[in-house]
């Protein structure tokens, strides 16, 4: 499995597209397809409502979603644990971030009670979830138990 990449969507035409990590700081990605920008940085793609939707039905890798928003102090807080471990698990794990501020219907549809929250889906299925900012070994630990 190639770590130096990870797999995006776009938010524009739902395409997914493979992006080496180290592009992803601080250079912009571009879709494939539709050529606009891609909301990746750090190994972490920013998705949509619809976005979610469509990429939990376009791959088998397993990935995991951070439900957050600015407002949230552990939301904030939690933000560059997420980055660090989705760069230890580039390649084998796809992570992306939902605003649930921006997207309700997000937080209504996958039933989100508290933020952050942290689901990890395989196959298009949720298998567990976690609230709360968990510390990177938590975090880590949690995610090597659910692979």
């Amino acid at each position: 499995m190639d770590t130096s990449t990870t797999t995006t969507i776009c938010n524009h035409c739902f395409q997914l597209n493979r992006v080496r990590v180290e592009a992803s700081l601080g250079q912009e990605a571009t879709c494939g397809k539709c050529k606009k920008a891609l909301s990746c940085h750090d190994g972490v793609t920013d998705v949509s409502h619809a976005g979610l939707k469509a990429f939990l039905g376009k791959t088998a890798l397993p990935v995991v979603v951070d439900f957050w928003a600015p407002w949230c102090g552990p939301c904030r807080a939690f933000a560059p644990t997420f980055i660090q471990v989705a760069g230890t698990f580039a390649g084998r794990v796809i992570f992306l971030k939902i605003d649930t501020e921006e997207h309700p219907e997000a937080s209504q549809e996958f039933h989100v009670q508290g933020i952050p929250t942290l689901a990890m889906f395989k196959a298009g299925v949720e298998r567990d979830r976690v609230s709360g900012a968990l510390p990177p070994t938590a975090f880590t630990d949690w995610i090597v138990r659910l692979l």
